[in-house]
């Protein structure tokens, strides 16, 4: 078997298996490595702080005795955010399947505060950017240009 066929996934979408309801979803840097039901509301209680940053609310948590800073981001408009599961069957294929959906999601930070500049506020300005840059221009945009 080559790399090519090493890396081959499968994309599963399918709307009648996406859990219903308002999903509350968490980017933390960290692996847990538990795929299991867990009560987490019980442990992971995020608050929001008095500080604005960025026009966002900084939160705080505690995971495991680790001190979070964390800030919610919408899923840019035209897309959808969903969380996917991956499994290995026999084969060398993964299948990730789409488990649920969400509108916006927190990513949390060690140690310091989330900022507009962080990775992923930035790799989601790309989507808005995307949508401009492959976005059809007129005969009579490209005049009103040369204008």
């Amino acid at each position: 078997m080559d790399c090519a066929e090493a890396r081959r996934s499968h994309i599963q979408f399918s709307t009648d298996k996406l859990t219903e309801g308002k999903l509350q979803t968490h980017l933390v840097p960290c692996a847990i490595k538990s795929n299991g039901v867990a009560p987490i509301s019980q442990y992971f209680r995020p608050e929001a702080t008095d500080q604005v940053i960025d026009g966002k609310t900084v939160l705080h948590a505690a995971l495991r005795g680790r001190e979070l800073n964390g800030a919610r981001l919408g899923v840019p408009d035209g897309y959808n955010g969903y969380v996917m599961r991956s499994s290995q069957p026999a084969s060398s294929e993964t299948t990730w399947t789409a488990e649920s959906q969400f509108e916006e999601l927190t990513y949390w930070l060690h140690d310091v505060v989330p900022t507009a500049s962080d990775l992923l506020p930035r790799a989601l300005e790309w989507a808005e950017l995307a949508k401009e840059a492959h976005a059809p221009i007129s005969a009579a945009d490209v005049e009103a240009m040369m204008e």
